[in-house]
């Protein structure tokens, strides 16, 4: 049976520590202070547009929008059963999320959406003038 290459590896490094203890603990010890300086620069996001290419073309236009409308949240709500129980459930939850939502923000927002529709308009007259 033909030894792979993470064998190979492994047995390097079992050689290296039982034979250089002082060496290794002060590589291993380096690398630790180097790993956890670098660790200080990672973030946690939630936003699933981070997950895309970020120099994408699309992602840049995707995040500009989402910054000009000030929304990056959805809420997906899954639901199994029977259809009547379903339409029953439904009933209950929408005035209690619809309750949930401010108001005065999608005043707002259809404000931004105007602007933009009539920046559009401009520019398809320009484009078939």
């Amino acid at each position: 049976m033909g030894s792979t290459m993470r064998d190979k590896i492994l047995k390097k490094l079992a050689t290296l520590h039982s034979t250089y203890p002082g060496r290794m603990l002060v590589v291993v010890s380096l690398l630790t202070v180097i790993f956890v300086g670098l660790s200080t620069q990672l973030k946690l996001t939630l936003r699933w547009s981070d997950l895309l290419p970020s120099n994408d073309k699309r992602t840049l236009e995707f995040n500009k929008i989402i910054e000009e409308f000030r929304t990056a949240t959805s809420i997906v709500i899954v639901v199994t059963g029977e259809e009547r129980r379903i339409k029953q459930f439904a009933d209950t939850l929408v005035p209690r999320l619809l309750s949930a939502v401010d108001t005065g923000k999608n005043v707002s927002l259809w404000k931004d959406i105007e602007k933009l529709n009539k920046k559009i308009l401009i520019l398809m007259l320009i484009l078939i003038l």
